[in-house]
């Protein structure tokens, strides 16, 4: 494909001739460029950026759009990639993704409406997480809900607040076997079938959205969990041996 057939655009992700997602590391897996397999360019929905930014959008995406949870029909496609309004327009989306081996049946009955939150595609969808994932590590109160929960919860120790950490250690890396196909993300599958297939449901059903922002917030109790340990830590030294506090 020629990756220079939207020169005077902003593709997100795109660096120089290379590409980058900002998920990628979250996730524990690679960077894929979906220009290889370009659908379509589709502006942002929620961006407040002053240049004209687009988010590609695959043939794979459209197969899972369309075939999978959501079951959207060939209109709501085309008003999700915000195509104007004709009145052959489903038809001329199914031609076009027939072209690339997107089957859609004509009757087929939608699961879900793709104006909702949702209906963003899933390169914007990696970039809200990112931006969500910056928020976290810049404003979000970690060691204040720490010290609030070590007051809460009196009988929270050290020893307590460590199987925390480690619970929620092992279930990041549980997620982190798998992930699921994304946009812009290199997939991978752990050794349990069922897994992978839950997730991918869930993903597929979020636009990666549920996927990605889980493991965010796996990270972020990851953190939380350590700061509960140093503030036990620093009870325990403030406490009187004498009064038994």
């Amino acid at each position: 494909m020629n990756r220079n057939r939207f020169p005077k655009v902003h593709i997100a992700g795109q660096i120089g001739d290379g590409y980058s997602n900002p998920m990628a590391q979250l996730l524990g897996t690679k960077s894929s460029d979906p220009r290889a397999d370009l659908f379509d360019l589709v502006g942002a929905r929620i961006a407040q950026t002053s240049y004209s930014q687009k988010h590609c959008v695959t043939n794979e995406e459209m197969n899972r759009r369309v075939n999978g949870p959501e079951r959207l029909n060939s209109s709501s496609m085309a008003c999700n990639l915000k195509r104007p309004k004709l009145r052959n327009g489903g038809e001329l989306m199914r031609r076009q993704m027939e072209t690339v081996g997107v089957k859609v049946s004509i009757n087929q009955r939608q699961k879900a409406m793709p104006n909702k939150l949702i209906g963003m595609c899933e390169s914007e969808v990696n970039q809200l997480v990112g931006e969500l994932g910056e928020l976290l590590d810049e404003s979000y109160p970690t060691d204040l809900i720490a010290r609030e929960t070590i007051q809460e919860a009196p009988h929270f120790n050290a020893r307590t607040a460590a199987d925390l950490l480690e619970c929620v250690n092992v279930f990041t890396s549980v997620l982190n076997e798998t992930v699921p196909p994304i946009t812009g993300l290199m997939p991978k599958a752990s050794t349990d079938r069922e897994l992978n297939h839950g997730l991918e449901e869930f993903s597929a059903a979020t636009h990666g959205f549920g996927m990605t922002a889980t493991v965010l917030y796996a990270q972020q109790m990851e953190r939380i969990a350590t700061a509960m340990i140093d503030e036990c830590e620093v009870k325990k030294e403030n406490t009187s041996p004498w009064t038994g506090n």
